[in-house]
């Protein structure tokens, strides 16, 4: 009996994570808010994990600039503290904790692991399916 998987999002990273897991076996399900899936393929993202773009942002800086660009409405990263639920809450929690934490080197790393083997992947995809 093969072993079930739900994936949450069909996006570029959902699929392709569901043709890996099928072809080792995998009993997979999709599951996104819209239908059909893949209609909103990674969103705004171009639908690519990308080296050039894998530093993390959780530093003391990035921080700082963030507090400085809050109400501004050309600020390159935009919070919107008027949509403030308990879920923003715990994220911005959760991101000075990791920058505090000083994870920012191991976490860019890891990024960049990920984006290497995302690339292999797409590399093994395109000539398995034969496209370009």
């Amino acid at each position: 009996m093969a072993l079930k998987v739900a994936i949450v999002g069909t996006g570029v990273a959902g699929l392709t994570t569901a043709y890996f897991l099928v072809k080792k076996g995998y009993e997979v399900d999709l599951f996104d808010r819209n239908k059909p899936v893949a209609s909103e393929c990674s969103y705004a993202n171009g639908g690519q994990i990308s080296v050039c773009n894998a530093e993390v942002w959780n530093t003391w800086d990035n921080i700082i600039h963030g507090l400085s660009w809050l109400g501004k409405a050309d600020a390159p990263l935009s919070l919107r503290l008027d949509v403030l639920g308990w879920n923003k809450i715990k994220w911005l929690a959760s991101f000075i904790g990791t920058t505090a934490l000083g994870r920012y080197e191991k976490n860019t790393r890891k990024t960049i692991e990920y984006c290497l083997r995302s690339r292999e992947l797409l590399l093994e995809l395109e000539d398995e399916i034969n496209i370009q």
